[in-house]
């Protein structure tokens, strides 16, 4: 019988190197920011890769961030541009909602973006559960029990070879226009809310 994969974790389940044919996923939980996330994978490519080249059909970064609303609102008070709303002329806020969006990249990729809405403490997407431990001020409720996922995913197809530098450098682009994108459709009230993280957390984007 052939593996099918191999998972390397850490010791708190938070982080984990995913190894299947012909893909390699570094997914975690325990991040500062963006930045150091984008630190990590550089610092594991250099022990995998050393000094040689490998062959990188696509390139991708996904963040999931869970919204938790505080007393008084709800969570696509959090997003600009009517994000997560239903349209007004069915009827009020329905009180699950799921939107996709798929937006171009200069660059011939793509940013998604999905957002789901619904009752309960958030959790991850179905094909990420399981993955990593959360930390465990995630499972936080709303008082009014409403709760919302922010699925944003971002990834240009290159179809050469790469050093390991080069795939961080690659990467850190992608981390930028995510994280460019993210503070873009933040309204009002999760600017106040979310600054004080903001700042040494990069609201965890």
């Amino acid at each position: 019988m052939q593996p099918v994969g191999l998972d390397l974790r850490n010791d708190e389940n938070t982080e984990v190197i995913r190894l299947q044919t012909g893909s390699l996923t570094f997914l975690s939980s325990a991040y500062q920011d963006s930045r150091h996330f984008i630190g990590q994978w550089r610092t594991f490519m250099a022990a995998l890769c050393e000094d040689r080249q490998l062959q990188v059909v696509r390139l991708g970064l996904r963040y999931i961030d869970f919204i938790v609303p505080t007393d008084g609102h709800v969570p696509e008070d959090y997003f600009l541009g009517g994000l997560g709303k239903s349209p007004d002329v069915l009827g009020e806020q329905s009180s699950v909602a799921f939107n996709l969006y798929d937006f171009p990249r200069e660059d011939g990729g793509q940013l998604r973006v999905q957002y789901g809405r619904g009752f309960g403490v958030a959790a991850l997407p179905p094909d990420l559960q399981d993955s990593v431990v959360l930390p465990t001020h995630f499972a936080a409720m709303s008082a009014s029990g409403l709760s919302a996922v922010l699925d944003m995913d971002r990834w240009r197809m290159v179809n050469r070879p790469f050093a390991a530098t080069a795939i961080g450098d690659e990467l850190d682009r992608l981390r930028a226009d995510m994280s460019q994108s993210f503070r873009r459709i933040m309204s009002p009230l999760a600017e106040r809310e979310w600054m004080q993280t903001t700042t040494e957390e990069e609201t965890q984007c």
